[in-house]
Protein backbone atom coordinates (compact mmCIF):
# COMPACT_ATOMS: atom_id res chain seq x y z
CA UNK A 1 0.00 0.00 0.00
CA UNK A 2 2.91 2.04 0.14
CA UNK A 3 4.45 1.65 -3.11
CA UNK A 4 4.94 4.58 -5.37
CA UNK A 5 4.81 3.21 -8.67
CA UNK A 6 2.67 0.34 -10.40
CA UNK A 7 4.39 -3.22 -10.15
CA UNK A 8 5.46 -3.83 -13.62
CA UNK A 9 4.24 -7.16 -12.56
CA UNK A 10 2.62 -8.33 -9.63
CA UNK A 11 2.43 -11.82 -8.25
CA UNK A 12 0.09 -12.96 -5.72
CA UNK A 13 0.17 -16.04 -3.47
CA UNK A 14 -3.39 -16.60 -1.41
CA UNK A 15 -6.74 -16.49 -3.37
CA UNK A 16 -8.73 -15.09 -1.16
CA UNK A 17 -10.44 -12.07 -0.01
CA UNK A 18 -7.09 -9.71 0.35
CA UNK A 19 -5.43 -11.31 -3.09
CA UNK A 20 -8.94 -10.48 -4.74
CA UNK A 21 -9.19 -7.11 -3.48
CA UNK A 22 -5.97 -6.12 -4.18
CA UNK A 23 -5.11 -8.28 -7.52
CA UNK A 24 -7.87 -6.50 -9.12
CA UNK A 25 -6.97 -2.98 -7.86
CA UNK A 26 -3.55 -3.26 -9.00
CA UNK A 27 -4.69 -5.02 -12.19
CA UNK A 28 -6.92 -1.52 -12.76
CA UNK A 29 -4.03 0.52 -12.11
CA UNK A 30 -2.29 -1.04 -15.23
CA UNK A 31 0.00 -4.05 -13.24
CA UNK A 32 0.31 -7.53 -14.99
CA UNK A 33 -1.19 -9.66 -12.12
CA UNK A 34 -1.01 -13.14 -11.72
CA UNK A 35 -2.91 -15.11 -8.73
CA UNK A 36 -1.65 -18.26 -7.32
CA UNK A 37 -3.93 -20.34 -5.20
CA UNK A 38 -3.60 -23.61 -3.92
CA UNK A 39 -7.15 -24.61 -4.04
CA UNK A 40 -9.55 -25.13 -6.43
CA UNK A 41 -11.17 -21.56 -6.86
CA UNK A 42 -10.46 -18.27 -5.58
CA UNK A 43 -12.62 -17.25 -2.33
CA UNK A 44 -12.73 -21.08 -1.53
CA UNK A 45 -15.20 -20.31 1.55
CA UNK A 46 -17.56 -19.22 -0.78
CA UNK A 47 -20.51 -20.99 -2.88
CA UNK A 48 -18.10 -22.70 -5.75
CA UNK A 49 -20.40 -20.99 -8.52
CA UNK A 50 -19.64 -17.60 -7.09
CA UNK A 51 -16.26 -18.43 -7.42
CA UNK A 52 -16.62 -19.32 -10.65
CA UNK A 53 -17.85 -16.22 -12.06
CA UNK A 54 -15.17 -13.69 -10.00
CA UNK A 55 -12.78 -16.27 -11.92
CA UNK A 56 -14.24 -15.25 -15.17
CA UNK A 57 -14.25 -12.12 -15.07
CA UNK A 58 -10.71 -11.94 -13.52
CA UNK A 59 -9.69 -13.77 -16.67
CA UNK A 60 -11.66 -11.57 -18.73
CA UNK A 61 -9.68 -8.46 -16.85
CA UNK A 62 -7.12 -10.08 -18.08
CA UNK A 63 -5.56 -11.32 -14.66
CA UNK A 64 -3.61 -14.85 -14.61
CA UNK A 65 -5.20 -17.14 -12.48
CA UNK A 66 -2.63 -20.58 -11.55
CA UNK A 67 -5.64 -22.78 -9.55
CA UNK A 68 -4.35 -25.97 -7.77
CA UNK A 69 -1.40 -24.54 -8.03
CA UNK A 70 1.02 -24.95 -4.78
CA UNK A 71 3.71 -22.99 -4.10
CA UNK A 72 7.41 -24.79 -2.92
CA UNK A 73 9.97 -21.61 -2.94
CA UNK A 74 10.22 -17.54 -3.59
CA UNK A 75 13.88 -16.72 -4.76
CA UNK A 76 15.10 -13.17 -5.98
CA UNK A 77 17.34 -13.26 -9.01
CA UNK A 78 18.27 -10.22 -10.91
CA UNK A 79 15.78 -7.84 -9.43
CA UNK A 80 13.25 -10.06 -10.10
CA UNK A 81 10.86 -12.22 -8.03
CA UNK A 82 11.04 -15.97 -8.86
CA UNK A 83 8.19 -18.50 -7.43
CA UNK A 84 8.44 -22.05 -7.43
CA UNK A 85 5.20 -23.49 -8.05
CA UNK A 86 3.54 -27.30 -8.64
CA UNK A 87 1.10 -27.55 -11.30
CA UNK A 88 -1.73 -30.12 -10.68
CA UNK A 89 -0.33 -31.65 -13.01
CA UNK A 90 3.20 -31.67 -15.11
CA UNK A 91 6.34 -30.53 -13.94
CA UNK A 92 6.89 -27.63 -11.90
CA UNK A 93 7.42 -24.19 -13.18
CA UNK A 94 8.67 -20.96 -12.13
CA UNK A 95 6.04 -17.75 -12.00
CA UNK A 96 8.29 -14.30 -12.69
CA UNK A 97 7.11 -10.96 -11.37
CA UNK A 98 8.91 -7.73 -10.47
CA UNK A 99 6.61 -7.75 -6.80
CA UNK A 100 5.33 -10.36 -4.65
CA UNK A 101 1.78 -9.82 -2.60
CA UNK A 102 1.94 -13.22 0.17
CA UNK A 103 -1.94 -13.03 1.19
CA UNK A 104 -2.06 -16.96 2.48
CA UNK A 105 -4.27 -16.15 5.23
CA UNK A 106 -3.66 -14.14 9.02
CA UNK A 107 -2.28 -15.78 12.36
CA UNK A 108 -2.78 -13.67 15.57
CA UNK A 109 -0.31 -11.82 17.33
CA UNK A 110 -0.85 -13.43 20.41
CA UNK A 111 3.10 -15.02 20.41
CA UNK A 112 4.48 -12.78 22.62
CA UNK A 113 1.72 -12.75 25.28
CA UNK A 114 2.89 -15.73 27.18
CA UNK A 115 -1.00 -17.38 27.41
CA UNK A 116 0.41 -20.41 28.02
CA UNK A 117 1.44 -19.34 31.36
CA UNK A 118 -2.43 -17.69 32.18
CA UNK A 119 -3.71 -21.14 30.74
CA UNK A 120 -5.80 -19.65 28.23
CA UNK A 121 -6.62 -22.22 25.53
CA UNK A 122 -5.21 -21.34 21.91
CA UNK A 123 -5.82 -23.16 18.43
CA UNK A 124 -3.03 -24.70 16.46
CA UNK A 125 -2.78 -20.99 14.43
CA UNK A 126 -2.69 -18.78 18.15
CA UNK A 127 -6.49 -18.07 18.27
CA UNK A 128 -7.44 -17.72 21.60
CA UNK A 129 -10.36 -20.42 21.94
CA UNK A 130 -14.01 -18.87 22.90
CA UNK A 131 -17.42 -19.78 23.62
CA UNK A 132 -20.37 -18.23 21.86
CA UNK A 133 -20.73 -15.67 24.88
CA UNK A 134 -16.35 -14.10 23.61
CA UNK A 135 -15.62 -16.36 27.32
CA UNK A 136 -11.83 -17.44 26.88
CA UNK A 137 -11.90 -21.06 28.93
CA UNK A 138 -10.00 -18.97 31.80
CA UNK A 139 -12.88 -16.81 34.13
CA UNK A 140 -12.95 -12.98 33.54
CA UNK A 141 -10.97 -12.80 29.97
CA UNK A 142 -12.71 -12.56 26.75
CA UNK A 143 -12.03 -12.98 23.11
CA UNK A 144 -13.26 -10.68 20.63
CA UNK A 145 -12.41 -9.72 17.17
CA UNK A 146 -9.45 -10.99 15.24
CA UNK A 147 -7.86 -13.04 17.91
CA UNK A 148 -10.72 -15.59 18.20
CA UNK A 149 -10.33 -16.36 14.50
CA UNK A 150 -14.09 -16.88 13.95
CA UNK A 151 -15.16 -13.54 11.49
CA UNK A 152 -12.72 -11.26 11.38
CA UNK A 153 -14.60 -8.73 10.05
CA UNK A 154 -15.32 -5.36 10.61
CA UNK A 155 -19.06 -4.47 12.38
CA UNK A 156 -18.50 -8.52 13.37
CA UNK A 157 -15.82 -7.50 16.21
CA UNK A 158 -17.98 -4.68 16.99
CA UNK A 159 -20.91 -6.83 17.64
CA UNK A 160 -18.70 -9.06 19.21
CA UNK A 161 -17.59 -6.60 21.68
CA UNK A 162 -20.79 -5.23 22.74
CA UNK A 163 -21.50 -9.00 23.70
CA UNK A 164 -18.56 -9.40 25.65
CA UNK A 165 -19.28 -6.40 27.45
CA UNK A 166 -23.04 -7.21 28.65
CA UNK A 167 -21.61 -10.96 29.87
CA UNK A 168 -18.54 -9.09 31.78
CA UNK A 169 -20.12 -6.38 33.03
CA UNK A 170 -23.63 -6.52 32.86
CA UNK A 171 -24.27 -10.30 34.21
CA UNK A 172 -25.75 -11.03 30.90
CA UNK A 173 -25.51 -14.46 29.18
CA UNK A 174 -25.86 -13.72 25.98
CA UNK A 175 -24.26 -14.88 22.77
CA UNK A 176 -23.27 -14.07 19.44
CA UNK A 177 -25.97 -15.75 16.61
CA UNK A 178 -22.95 -16.48 13.88
CA UNK A 179 -25.06 -18.28 11.32
CA UNK A 180 -26.54 -14.61 10.77
CA UNK A 181 -23.63 -12.48 10.24
CA UNK A 182 -23.11 -11.88 6.60
CA UNK A 183 -20.00 -10.42 5.06
CA UNK A 184 -18.86 -9.04 1.51
CA UNK A 185 -16.07 -8.80 -0.47
CA UNK A 186 -15.57 -5.68 -2.65
CA UNK A 187 -14.60 -6.46 -6.01
CA UNK A 188 -15.83 -6.29 -8.94
CA UNK A 189 -18.44 -8.20 -9.34
CA UNK A 190 -18.79 -7.34 -5.79
CA UNK A 191 -19.63 -10.34 -3.56
CA UNK A 192 -22.50 -10.88 -0.43
CA UNK A 193 -22.91 -13.72 1.52
CA UNK A 194 -24.89 -14.64 4.74
CA UNK A 195 -25.53 -18.13 6.38
CA UNK A 196 -24.63 -21.78 5.09
CA UNK A 197 -23.45 -23.05 1.87
CA UNK A 198 -24.75 -26.07 0.10
CA UNK A 199 -22.05 -27.83 0.89
CA UNK A 200 -21.97 -27.06 5.03
CA UNK A 201 -25.61 -27.46 4.94
CA UNK A 202 -25.23 -30.78 3.25
CA UNK A 203 -22.72 -31.72 5.62
CA UNK A 204 -24.78 -30.72 8.29
CA UNK A 205 -26.78 -33.38 7.34
CA UNK A 206 -30.15 -30.89 6.23
CA UNK A 207 -31.99 -32.20 3.48
CA UNK A 208 -32.10 -28.41 0.86
CA UNK A 209 -32.91 -27.50 -1.93
CA UNK A 210 -31.49 -24.67 -3.64
CA UNK A 211 -32.35 -22.04 -6.09
CA UNK A 212 -30.52 -19.63 -8.57
CA UNK A 213 -30.65 -16.62 -11.25
CA UNK A 214 -28.36 -14.84 -13.04
CA UNK A 215 -28.34 -11.62 -13.41
CA UNK A 216 -28.67 -11.08 -16.74
CA UNK A 217 -32.35 -12.44 -15.95
CA UNK A 218 -32.52 -9.30 -13.44
CA UNK A 219 -34.19 -6.32 -15.85
CA UNK A 220 -32.30 -3.83 -13.35
CA UNK A 221 -28.84 -5.45 -14.34
CA UNK A 222 -29.18 -5.37 -18.13
CA UNK A 223 -30.02 -1.54 -17.92
CA UNK A 224 -27.15 -0.86 -16.15
CA UNK A 225 -25.26 -3.13 -17.81
CA UNK A 226 -24.18 -5.52 -14.93
CA UNK A 227 -25.08 -8.72 -16.27
CA UNK A 228 -22.43 -10.80 -14.22
CA UNK A 229 -22.85 -13.05 -11.63
CA UNK A 230 -25.55 -14.68 -9.78
CA UNK A 231 -28.37 -14.88 -6.48
CA UNK A 232 -28.08 -18.38 -4.72
CA UNK A 233 -30.46 -19.58 -2.18
CA UNK A 234 -29.90 -22.33 0.33
CA UNK A 235 -33.23 -23.24 2.27
CA UNK A 236 -34.27 -26.12 3.94
CA UNK A 237 -37.22 -28.53 2.60
CA UNK A 238 -39.04 -29.67 4.72
CA UNK A 239 -39.86 -26.10 7.06
CA UNK A 240 -38.38 -23.74 3.67
CA UNK A 241 -36.16 -22.07 6.32
CA UNK A 242 -33.40 -19.78 4.61
CA UNK A 243 -30.13 -21.31 5.70
CA UNK A 244 -28.35 -18.88 3.49
CA UNK A 245 -27.79 -16.26 0.18
CA UNK A 246 -25.11 -15.87 -1.65
CA UNK A 247 -24.69 -13.47 -4.17
CA UNK A 248 -22.22 -12.23 -6.91
CA UNK A 249 -23.10 -9.20 -8.91
CA UNK A 250 -23.81 -5.38 -8.77
CA UNK A 251 -24.31 -4.33 -5.04
CA UNK A 252 -23.93 -7.81 -3.49
CA UNK A 253 -22.92 -6.82 0.07
CA UNK A 254 -26.36 -4.08 0.09
CA UNK A 255 -28.55 -7.16 -1.45
CA UNK A 256 -27.74 -9.56 1.08
CA UNK A 257 -28.35 -7.78 3.80
CA UNK A 258 -31.59 -7.62 3.42
CA UNK A 259 -31.96 -11.38 3.62
CA UNK A 260 -30.17 -11.13 7.10
CA UNK A 261 -32.81 -10.78 9.46
CA UNK A 262 -34.93 -13.98 7.86
CA UNK A 263 -32.09 -15.78 8.67
CA UNK A 264 -31.84 -14.36 12.11
CA UNK A 265 -35.17 -15.26 13.36
CA UNK A 266 -34.98 -18.80 11.48
CA UNK A 267 -37.63 -17.33 8.99
CA UNK A 268 -39.05 -18.73 5.77
CA UNK A 269 -38.34 -18.14 1.73
CA UNK A 270 -42.08 -17.45 2.55
CA UNK A 271 -41.47 -14.41 3.48
CA UNK A 272 -39.13 -13.38 0.82
CA UNK A 273 -40.77 -14.45 -2.25
CA UNK A 274 -44.32 -12.78 -1.39
CA UNK A 275 -42.86 -9.64 -0.71
CA UNK A 276 -43.36 -6.88 -3.06
CA UNK A 277 -40.72 -5.67 -5.02
CA UNK A 278 -40.14 -2.32 -6.55
CA UNK A 279 -39.61 -1.90 -10.39
CA UNK A 280 -36.71 -1.69 -11.64
CA UNK A 281 -34.25 -2.78 -9.08
CA UNK A 282 -31.74 -5.21 -8.44
CA UNK A 283 -33.47 -6.35 -5.53
CA UNK A 284 -36.07 -7.96 -7.28
CA UNK A 285 -33.71 -10.34 -8.00
CA UNK A 286 -33.55 -11.36 -4.43
CA UNK A 287 -37.46 -11.95 -4.41
CA UNK A 288 -37.66 -13.20 -7.88
CA UNK A 289 -35.12 -16.58 -6.69
CA UNK A 290 -37.19 -16.82 -3.91
CA UNK A 291 -40.33 -16.99 -5.44
CA UNK A 292 -38.25 -19.78 -7.61
CA UNK A 293 -37.84 -22.14 -4.84
CA UNK A 294 -40.97 -21.14 -3.27
CA UNK A 295 -42.65 -22.06 -6.14
CA UNK A 296 -41.03 -25.73 -5.99
CA UNK A 297 -41.37 -26.03 -2.79
CA UNK A 298 -44.61 -24.92 -1.73
CA UNK A 299 -46.71 -24.41 -5.53
CA UNK A 300 -50.03 -22.72 -3.19
CA UNK A 301 -48.08 -20.44 -1.47
CA UNK A 302 -46.64 -18.84 -4.43
CA UNK A 303 -50.08 -18.22 -6.82
CA UNK A 304 -51.98 -15.59 -6.67
CA UNK A 305 -51.45 -11.77 -5.49
CA UNK A 306 -48.09 -11.75 -3.80
CA UNK A 307 -49.55 -8.53 -1.01
CA UNK A 308 -53.00 -9.94 -0.97
CA UNK A 309 -54.37 -10.21 2.57
CA UNK A 310 -58.07 -10.59 4.74
CA UNK A 311 -60.54 -7.55 4.49
CA UNK A 312 -62.09 -7.40 7.91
Amino acid sequence: MELTEVPARLVLLGGGYVACELGQAFRRFGAAVVIVQRRRHLLPREEPAVSSALERAFEAAGIELLLQHRALRVEHAAGEVRLLVQPPRGPRRAVLGSHLLVATGRVPNTDTLELKRAGIATDRRGHVTASSGLRSNVPGIWAIGDVNGEQPFTRVCQEEAKVAYANAFEGRRLAIQRASLGHAVFTDPEVGSVGLTEAAARRQGLDVVVGVVRFDQVERARLIGETAGLLKYVVERGSRRVLGCHIVGPSAGELVYSVTPVIRRRGRIDEIARAVGIFPTLAEGVEGTARGVLRRLAPDRARGPLAAGRIN
